[in-house]
């Protein structure tokens, strides 16, 4: 029977007499969790290893997400509740990326998150004086 964890029973029954044999069936668990694999990238689509990545939103009963890219650029959430999910990764010299995904259930969804080089910092007028 679909929806329902296989279940069997023994019984032994002797000549001219009667037994019974209770076999319950249990309904087979809702599968209500996924996965969220992260690509940190830089503007190139190389992958960015020790950006640090966390969610920023998350479905209701979903502890906030963290963690840090591998060598890969990689990092994967298992167990995760269904539904949608902003991140941001960040990492110094890159300007803070961000991402979505939805998760679904019983399956693993990719999201990457695109860096840039950030840009170099300004330097107020007067700060530097030229000698000759």
């Amino acid at each position: 029977m679909t929806g329902y964890v296989t279940n069997s029973g023994t019984i032994s029954v002797s000549a001219g007499s009667t037994a019974s044999l209770s076999i319950t069936l249990q309904v087979k668990p809702t599968i209500t969790t996924g996965g969220l694999k992260v690509t940190v990238l830089d503007s190139s689509s190389k992958p960015i290893a020790g950006a640090s990545v966390s969610s920023t939103s998350t479905p209701s009963g979903q502890a906030a997400l963290s963690g840090v890219s591998a060598s890969d650029g990689s990092l994967k959430f298992d167990g995760v509740i269904t539904g949608s999910y902003n991140l941001q990764a960040s990492m110094s010299g890159y300007v803070t990326g961000s991402g979505s995904a939805t998760v679904t259930a019983g399956t693993v969804v990719a999201s990457s998150i695109t860096f840039r080089l950030s840009p170099p910092e300004a330097h107020p007028l007067g700060e530097y004086r030229l000698h000759l």
